[in-house]
């Protein structure tokens, strides 16, 4: 039970650092938003992760773990899913 956890957990982490890093090269070379462009959109990522959080145990009480952690799971990749699309936000 612990193992399939940790390995989603892990593939998880690995999938948002590669999305956050497009999302620099995008704001730093595509939009030349500058110093303040990703500090700006790194501090309104770290709200919402704080209300995801305060969140997170209501919606698991009311709809149970599993479906939470899965729904998280799935919606994620959405949030970079422009990084791989072709065009001027492509990364590398």
């Amino acid at each position: 039970m612990v193992r399939p956890v940790v390995l989603s957990l892990s593939l998880t982490g690995v999938g948002a650092t590669l999305i956050e890093v497009c999302r620099a090269y995008y704001l730093l070379t595509v939009l030349d938003a500058g110093a303040l462009g990703p500090g700006i959109v790194m501090g309104v990522s770290g709200a919402g992760g704080a209300i995801g959080a305060l969140k997170a145990p209501q919606l698991a009480r009311r709809y149970g773990p599993g479906p939470v952690m899965l729904a998280a799971f799935g919606l994620y990749p959405v949030l970079g899913a422009r990084y791989s699309l072709p065009g001027p936000a492509r990364c590398g």
